[in-house]
């Protein structure tokens, strides 16, 4: 089971705040039966240079690696927040789910999305061959507005994930079926943050699917999991 999703990394966002959290976090997601993990540190192309992101990144991951022992395969990757900054650096491509081309893509909180963002991740999938995964689709206010709006990010080559905490709350888990229902999701994760209220929960909220829409609804979301771990 892949996790493409999660902020696991010591010191480095909101998520772990140090090494010994980031092994409480690795526990429990071991305990979820994730497998497979990638680690997606916030990045924000205003507030800091790609190159110095990349090398606290890394320091972050070799201080993990030193200190895990566990048996989840970790990948390296980020979720980068969109700027039209981020259209016009090829070094992006070094934000990808490990080896692979595909990129979760945080788009922004804003009431309603400028015919600008669009042409600007056509322009990335263009420039680099970037596949384009956009992160926790159910939290952007023109999708609660509109959820249909989801089918424009396929139609333009994207993947779509949500967050399996969505499903399980229940504030906003009628939009969390609706898109499961109409096929927008490709992939589920956890976004998990920590060991309290942002833990790991992938596995459950496959189990939720399970049991409502039956076991092979989450061997398709498995399968186009595995399809994407194979580049990485």
């Amino acid at each position: 089971m892949l996790d493409i999703h999660t902020h696991i990394l010591p010191g480095i966002d909101d998520g772990a705040g140090s090494v010994e959290d980031a092994l409480k976090i690795l526990e429990l997601q071991q305990a979820q039966g994730v497998t497979d993990l990638a680690l997606t540190p916030h990045y924000y192309s205003g507030e800091e240079s790609l190159d110095l992101f990349l090398r606290r990144r890394l320091t972050a991951y070799q201080q993990l690696k030193q200190a895990y022992r566990g048996d989840i395969r970790l990948y390296l990757g980020a979720e980068v927040y969109y700027s039209p900054f981020i259209v016009y650096n090829s070094s992006i491509r070094e934000c990808c789910l490990g080896r692979s081309s595909c990129l979760l893509l945080e788009l922004p909180y804003s009431e309603y999305w400028e015919d600008s963002l669009y042409r600007g991740i056509e322009e990335l999938i263009r420039r680099y061959e970037i596949t384009p995964v956009i992160a926790h689709i159910e939290r952007y206010h023109p999708i609660r507005k509109k959820y249909h709006l989801a089918a424009d990010f396929h139609d333009m080559g994207c993947l779509i994930q949500m967050n399996a905490g969505s499903l399980l709350d229940r504030r906003t888990t009628g939009l969390a079926q609706k898109l499961l229902k109409h096929d927008y999701i490709d992939l589920l994760a956890s976004d998990t943050h920590s060991t309290g209220q942002r833990c790991p929960n992938l596995g459950d909220g496959l189990q939720m699917i399970a049991d409502k829409y039956g076991k092979s609804y989450v061997r398709l979301l498995e399968r186009r999991a595995d399809r994407l771990l194979l580049q990485a």
